[in-house]
């Protein structure tokens, strides 16, 4: 009896995107996939349907061609909390190009920082439009 070989994960194809870094199309992205991944099952059904779900995603930043058949997917990045790991097969993204989103303690250093940025820029510009108003 044949084994049962797992599915390609959406993490492993939007690496795989990210990579290629250009617009490709569900029949293309399957046969690349396929020939990258010989021990996973990578079927162009499958496949289109994660490309669609990259699309529709507020999580990912992905651009449809329509205007060609088949149409073209390019994904330009899309956040780690796009993916959720089941089925006990987990992809280490810290070996691939997906952004880590900040958890915790780092996300709100991260957010402290953008908002002081964001504070010294209104005074900067405060400051400009005083100067000039004296002018």
């Amino acid at each position: 009896m044949q084994e049962k070989c797992p599915r390609i994960s959406s993490a492993e194809v939007a690496d795989f995107m990210l990579r290629l870094n250009r617009p490709v199309s569900a029949p293309e992205l399957t046969v690349l996939l396929q020939k990258a991944y010989p021990g996973l099952l990578v079927e162009k059904n499958d496949i289109y349907i994660r490309l669609k779900g990259f699309y529709r995603s507020a999580q990912a930043d992905c651009v449809l061609d329509d205007d060609v058949r088949p149409r073209t997917f390019h994904l330009k990045a899309i956040s780690s909390h796009y993916f959720k790991f089941r089925n006990g097969r987990r992809i280490d993204l810290s070996t691939t190009v997906i952004k880590e989103t900040l958890l915790g303690e780092e996300k709100e250093k991260a957010t402290l920082r953008a908002m002081a940025f964001g504070r010294e820029l209104f005074h900067r510009i405060l400051a400009k439009r005083s100067l000039l108003a004296t002018l």
